[in-house]
């Protein structure tokens, strides 16, 4: 990983990201920690499918790197 990408993540821990997952999934939730691999560690998940009506909340989670497609972050 990058150490662009390593600064962006680290000043984003605490914060609310979304994810877009390579299965098409999406994934809402706080970001706690993360690693090389870009595997994230995220707790109060919820995950949506489909439109917002139908949302499944997860209370903490771990993301394999490779199956994400995109990180929305917040604002710094």
């Amino acid at each position: 990983m990058s150490g662009m990408v390593s600064v962006v993540l680290q000043r984003c821990l605490g914060r609310t990201v979304f994810i877009r997952l390579k299965s098409g999934r999406e994934i809402k939730g706080k970001l706690v920690g993360f690693d090389r691999h870009l595997n994230l560690f995220m707790e109060e998940v919820e995950k949506i499918t489909g439109d917002l009506s139908n949302v499944k909340r997860l209370e903490t989670i771990i993301l394999r790197g490779d199956s994400i497609l995109f990180i929305f972050l917040p604002r710094l």
